[in-house]
Parts: structure tokens; C-alpha cells; sequence
């Protein structure tokens, strides 16, 4: 297993050992501090079954020293020290790191938000955090949590969750990631189940069945436009500075993000940067993610309207699928081959 998957299954432990076992002080709302400090205690007693070779490595909740020093960050806006004191923290709500150690032996940094508390500026502020902690103190993993409280506690755990990144391009390889196990899991079939082997970029994924079949695909996202676009790659990054498209009516929906569909296709078809690979595995598949609120099985349709009585006509892909969320589940759907 990947080391980064394994400290995600670490969190989600932790995380439901806190929701199973203090459901009551998550229920009647109790502050954050005392609530990030039970997390602690499971990931500190979890640790070592993910983990044993992190032996000398502690859970420290609000940890204000970087080594013997105080622990202060230049990629914020403001020089953050640590006698700063006041309610709201501007140093990690939990870390696990080697105490008393440089910034090499800082492992995980969780900033922690409680699920009423997570309009879009405080989300977006613990984010522009966690990258700041991740560059100027070379934390290697850096993850923003939600804490379940009040009627919230039912949520799945997979959902309370994500994951911070240094910059743009790890975010969008470890999306492609998610993707590729995503539809390796769908290919698989139970005389044949698939994995990702590499990701080589291009193309974005290598799968590999256990049965020594091999494909490779390629991922590309889909929006209406440019300004959603760039919207949501800020959102997820948290950068310096969120972004916001222009206000506006949306006019014809389905067929906006039909016809960026059309030109994700096209776009991707006849790329010669998968000579490589295609002639070392054969033609591949290229897969369109689609993240769009106002995605129906209407527009699916629109789509496949588009791709009606047509032939892939590609040097590199055999099929074209789009993964996209009609009601309420992700599904991969065949619109070309």
C-alpha cells in the first residue's frame, strides 16, 4: 500500500474511533480544542499499526516550536510566531513529527474545523495554512478535517476528509490519481481485477490486471467554461488568492458542458505525446471528468447525442468514457469507441 493512502486510512480511523466513541461531546457541539485533542489521542494510539517505523515520532496538538525555535511561516501574508495566544491558532491544530528534530521529521499537519463551521473563507483560510506549513516547514503530508458535530455525525468518514497540496500540479496528479483507481476498479472484472501500476504522465495511469493484461488512460477535466474552470482548480488548491468567476445566468447548460465535452475529445485525440505509450501497450483509454451541479441524466444524454452514429477516429484511444455524478454516485459511461 502507498504510504500516502495509508496515512489517509490513518485519519479515517481516527476519525471514526472519535465519532464511535465521543459521539456524546459531539453531539452537544463542545469546542474545537477539546474535540481536536481526543483526534489526538486515537492517531497517537493508531500511529503504530500504520506506522511502526515512526518509532520516536509524537502527536502534538497546537505545537509551537519548530525544533527549538518559534515556529513562524513567511508564505502567509503576516509573519505567524507562536506566542500569539489568542483563541484562534494560527499554528497546526495536530502534527506528528519528531520532537526537538528539524523540519525534515515533520510528518502530517491536520488543521481541524467543526461541521458548523465551514463557510468558504474559514475552509479556504486553514487551506492557505496548511500550504504554508507544508512549504515553509516541509510538512510532508498535510491534511483539512471536518468535525461531525450537532445531527452531523452520521456523515460518512470519507467525506470529512481532504487532502492539502504544495502546489498546483501535485493537486491535479493526485485528482488524475483518484481517477485511475476509480476506473481500474470499474474494468475489474472477478476473473480480472485491475490496479495502478505507474503514472508516468504522460499518460496519466498505467493499470495492470492481475492476469498481466495491461492499458494505459489519459484524464482530462470538463467545464462549461474557462472561469468555472479556474474556480474550482483555486478552490481545491488554496492558494494565495481564491478565485470567482463573474456572476451570471447560465444559458443552455447541457449544452455548454456538452460541447466542452465535444472539445476535451478532440483536444486529447491526436496528441503525439503517447507514441510511447501506445507503442508499448497498445491504444488507450481516455477518460473526461465532468464535476457540474447541474449535471442530469438530461445532459447525459445531450452528450451522447453528440457522439451519435460516430467512430473514434484516433491513432492513440480506443473508447472515450466521461465520469461524471447523476444521482448522487459517480458512473463511468461508454460515449465512444
Amino acid at each position: 500500500m502507498e504510504e500516502n493512502e495509508k496515512v489517509k486510512q490513518l485519519i479515517e480511523k481516527s476519525l471514526s474511533r472519535l465519532i464511535t466513541e465521543d459521539r456524546h461531546i459531539l453531539q452537544v457541539n463542545i469546542n474545537e480544542r477539546s474535540l481536536t485533542h481526543r483526534l489526538a489521542v486515537y492517531l497517537e494510539q493508531e500511529l503504530k499499526n500504520f506506522f511502526p517505523k515512526l518509532d520516536g515520532f509524537s502527536v502534538d496538538c497546537e505545537y509551537n516550536r519548530d525544533g527549538e525555535l518559534p515556529k513562524k511561516l513567511i508564505t502567509t501574508i503576516a509573519e505567524i510566531e507562536s506566542n500569539n495566544t489568542e483563541a484562534v491558532t494560527v499554528y497546526p491544530d495536530i502534527i506528528i513529527h519528531k520532537r526537538g528534530s528539524a523540519s525534515d521529521s515533520n510528518f502530517l499537519v491536520i488543521e481541524a474545523k467543526k461541521s458548523n463551521n465551514t463557510g468558504s473563507d474559514a475552509v479556504f483560510e486553514d487551506k492557505r495554512k496548511l500550504r504554508a506549513y507544508q512549504i515553509d516547514l516541509n510538512y510532508k503530508y498535510a491534511y483539512f478535517v471536518i468535525l461531525p458535530v450537532g445531527n452531523h455525525a452520521d456523515i460518512p468518514v470519507s467525506n470529512l476528509l481532504m487532502q492539502n497540496f504544495r502546489n498546483i500540479q501535485e493537486l491535479k496528479r493526485a485528482h488524475e490519481l483518484a481517477v485511475a483507481k476509480d476506473f481500474a476498479k470499474f474494468i475489474s472484472k472477478p476473473t480480472s481485477s485491475y490496479s495502478v501500476i505507474e503514472t508516468p504522465d504522460p499518460p496519466d495511469a498505467i493499470l495492470k490486471a492481475n492476469s498481466g493484461e495491461q492499458v494505459w488512460v489519459e484524464i482530462t477535466d470538463v467545464f462549461r467554461n474557462e472561469e468555472e474552470a479556474k474556480e474550482a482548480y483555486s478552490w481545491a488548491f488554496g492558494g494565495d488568492v481564491i478565485y470567482k468567476h463573474p456572476p451570471g445566468v447560465i444559458f443552455e447548460p447541457d449544452k455548454a458542458i456538452s460541447y466542452s465535452t465535444v472539445e476535451g475529445v478532440e483536444r486529447k485525440l491526436n496528441k503525439n505525446s503517447y507514441k510511447n505509450a501506445l507503442n508499448k501497450y497498445g491504444k488507450g483509454m481516455l477518460i473526461l471528468w465532468i464535476d457540474d451541479p447541474l449535471f442530469t441524466p438530461r445532459t447525459l444524454d445531450r452528450i451522447k447525442k453528440n457522439f451519435y452514429n460516430k467512430s473514434l477516429s484516433s491513432d492513440y484511444f480506443r473508447e472515450v468514457y466521461i465520469y461524471c455524478c447523476i444521482d448522487m454516485r459517480r458512473v463511468f459511461t461508454k460515449i465512444l469507441e
